[in-house]
């Protein structure tokens, strides 16, 4: 697992098997069993996302995007 600088994610090199069964992240086990459940059965929607993003305290990558948008209808 190889993080990108820069990155809020950990990119798998899926060629690689993992050695150890443990992953080092900037989370407490009580924050990640705290979040919202997701299952095979789960649709993951904008309001899914929006959840998931406020538990972590992160913004949604669609923000930016919508900000962008609205100044350009503004500006035509």
């Amino acid at each position: 697992m190889a993080w990108e600088k820069g990155a809020d994610f950990a990119k798998v090199d899926r060629g690689r098997e993992l050695e150890e069964r443990e992953v080092a992240i900037g989370l407490s086990r009580e924050t990640i069993k705290a979040a919202p459940e997701y299952t095979d059965e789960s649709l993951l929607t904008r309001d899914y996302e929006t959840g998931l993003y406020g538990h972590y305290n992160r913004e949604g990558y669609w923000v930016e995007e919508l900000a962008r948008s609205e100044c350009n209808s503004h500006v035509a």
